[in-house]
């Protein structure tokens, strides 16, 4: 499972100039992780999904737009496996000042924007802004002679599209510097909870680490990550549960009690709940697969 800091590193491109990278993918989850300083964009091109993004499940059909802002949790849930789709990411900061240094128009294009968590073919934006995501795509595919730097610009074209939406409150302002700073707070119980190599993470300290009351830092957390607290621990134990069937021979009972379950009746039914199915059923499946 990759580490949540990923995507964190710029330049993201092997040739360290642009700071954007586009990824194409096919029929994957993934775990909640978040991109400091990155905003993203996930065009579904076939398929459908299912994601968790700043706590609320959205299901992502053929043609749908996603737009995860800078450091927001967000997480792949299911994916057909006939699924595939486009995801861009840049850094709004960093593209600007490459070319608007002084400029007054640069805090135009890095303010917090006003831009819903997914847009469908028939959303009164949808055209402006996914006619500049087809341009993005087409470069991507084709890679002719420049494409970096038709891309680049692209962005900047996309980032003005975006900024148009309705202005953003001050109300809403308020309510989203809130939201950041507890998902700081949250970030640092996520990394504990990855790091924990007792497995053996609990509400209580996890409150501590965020500083809140453990019935305030509940509450935060499911509005925040869209799972409890016992939920994403479970899952982080099912996802590395899933690892060790994949690249090791060890039996399933030893493999419960790395992931710290003592009971390999429980941990069948656990990963069932998270996976679709039994770990022997997902050994098998894996091993006939490759």
């Amino acid at each position: 499972m990759e580490r949540l800091e990923s995507f964190q590193e710029f330049p993201i491109t092997s040739q360290h100039i642009f700071s954007y990278k586009m990824l194409y993918q096919t029929g994957q989850t993934f775990p909640s992780h978040y991109h400091n300083d990155v905003f993203e964009i996930i065009y579904m091109k076939r398929g459908s999904l299912d994601f968790l993004i700043g706590g609320q499940t959205v299901t992502a059909c053929e043609g749908d737009l996603l737009f995860i802002r800078e450091g927001e949790i967000h997480e792949g849930i299911s994916f057909d496996r006939n699924s595939s789709y486009y995801t861009i990411l840049f850094n709004r900061g960093r593209l600007v000042k490459s070319d608007l240094t002084n400029s007054e128009l640069a805090p135009l294009l890095t303010y917090d924007i006003n831009i819903p968590s997914m847009l469908s073919p028939g959303d009164p934006q949808y055209n402006t802004v996914a006619e500049i995501v087809f341009k993005i795509v087409g470069e991507f595919d084709f890679r002719n002679s420049g494409y970096e730097l038709a891309i680049k610009s692209y962005l900047f074209l996309l980032m003005i599209a975006m900024t148009r939406f309705s202005p953003i409150s001050q109300k809403r302002l308020k309510t989203r510097e809130m939201e950041r700073k507890n998902l700081e707070k949250l970030k640092e119980v996520i990394a504990y909870i990855e790091d924990d190599s007792t497995d053996h993470a609990t509400v209580k300290r996890a409150a501590e680490i965020a500083n809140m009351s453990a019935y305030h830092f509940c509450r935060v957390f499911k509005a925040t990550v869209g799972r409890t607290f016992i939920e994403y621990v479970q899952l982080h134990k099912m996802n590395k549960a899933e690892e060790l069937i994949r690249t090791t021979d060890w039996t399933m009972t030893k493999i419960a009690q790395a992931v710290g379950i003592d009971n390999p009746n429980y941990f069948s039914r656990l990963f069932r709940k998270y996976k679709n199915d039994t770990p022997v059923q997902y050994r098998k499946k894996y091993v006939s697969e490759n």
